[in-house]
């Protein structure tokens, strides 16, 4: 899943960075693991959609980067079998970000 995540920031950022961050507290709060990229961001209408399967940003993506589509649905699949989430925020020309909210240890 991180693989992923920080392979489609590192696509999508031609300049900027990607930051791969991890936050983990005693407070039972989930442990957070967030890639960050500056790159070219996800218009706001089209968020939700990124994690259905063959979906992209807009039918040029494939052309111009590559890829089926199916890497956000896998991960998103695997985060819920393992009763983790996987959440997107963007901002288009801006950037992205992906959080994998981990369950808490009993």
């Amino acid at each position: 899943m991180i693989i992923n995540l920080v392979g489609n920031a590192l696509k999508f950022t031609h300049a900027g960075s990607v930051v791969v961050r991890v936050e983990a507290d005693d407070q039972q709060r989930p442990t957070r693991i967030s890639v960050i990229d500056t790159g070219v961001g996800i218009p706001a209408e089209r968020l939700d959609a990124i994690f259905d399967a063959f979906e992209q940003v807009d039918v040029s993506t494939a052309r111009t980067y590559g890829g089926t589509g199916l890497g956000l649905a896998i991960s998103r699949a695997i985060c819920q079998l393992l009763g983790a989430r996987l959440e997107a925020t963007s901002v288009e020309g801006s950037g992205s970000t992906f959080t994998i909210a981990l369950p808490s240890a009993p």
